[in-house]
């Protein structure tokens, strides 16, 4: 029917920009990360793609493993995040507690009667760009069920993530400066740069891992569906039919990546 034949269209497009996204978010996630390197000393910033390169070399070598096995290593990483993230974010906000008056909602009305459409369109850019990857949330629950991820959401990836914005905003309009350009790696204390940002390596790591298990599934999906050809999948646990592992996929990902 055409009603159908629109609904699958759409589809398709939506796999096709989640796909691209796979391709992105561990170039650009990992890359950010191993910039922090860039704020301990300007003299690490020649080493930033370099190590950028090796750590997504061993991201994708390591797919064919299945994300049961690799979920075990990354499940207490994430949690650490979080607890990280949140709490630092929190430390801004006792120091600028003022921030919290932007959950009024008057100043949204201030910003679009005092902006013209090109500032409005930045602004609301980069409020796509603190929301993207949530859709990893969907691709993902084939692998691990919809309950986890509902509770791990609520409990605890959105109230960290509030925190943490919300301290990046009261560090905005403290009295501290932005180093290397960097918001992020800014507000935390110069003592802790070193270990945050191998933590925040590690968990852009499983951020990418996210998106490339998804692809997995959704290039699965097109394969039954008959809208792409046919390939190579291996099931990577044998309890569970969702986690799958496509070589094709993964090195045609890796390569768009790197390049």
């Amino acid at each position: 029917t055409k009603s159908g034949a629109i609904l699958m269209t759409l589809l398709v497009f939506s796999a096709g920009f989640l796909l691209g996204e796979g391709v992105i978010t561990p170039a650009i996630s990992v890359l950010a990360s191993v910039e922090g390197l860039g704020v301990v000393s300007s003299s690490f910033e020649r080493f930033i793609i370099p190590i950028t390169i090796i750590i997504l070399t061993g991201l994708f070598f390591i797919q064919s493993k299945g994300t049961h096995k690799v979920g075990k290593l990354f499940g207490p990483i994430t949690l650490l995040w979080f607890i990280t993230i949140g709490s630092v974010g929190l430390y801004q906000i006792t120091k600028t507690p003022v921030v919290l008056e932007a959950i009024n909602p008057i100043y949204i009305k201030y910003i679009f009667e005092n902006s013209n459409i090109a500032r409005l369109l930045l602004l609301l850019g980069s409020v796509i760009l603190v929301i993207t990857g949530g859709e990893a949330l969907y691709a993902d629950l084939g692998h691990f069920g919809k309950k986890p991820i509902r509770i791990s959401w609520i409990f605890i990836v959105y109230p960290m993530l509030l925190l943490n914005y919300f301290g990046q905003g009261a560090f905005l309009i403290g009295p501290e400066h932005i180093k290397q350009h960097n918001i992020f790696f800014s507000t935390i204390p110069h003592s802790l740069l070193i270990p945050v940002v191998i933590l925040a390596t590690c968990a852009t790591v499983i951020a990418s891992q996210a998106l490339i298990t998804g692809a997995f599934s959704l290039a699965h999906q097109g394969m039954a569906l008959n809208l792409i050809p046919k390939m190579r999948v291996v099931n990577t646990h044998e309890d569970h039919e969702g986690q799958l592992y496509i070589p094709f996929v993964n090195w045609a990902i890796y390569i768009g990546t790197i390049f």
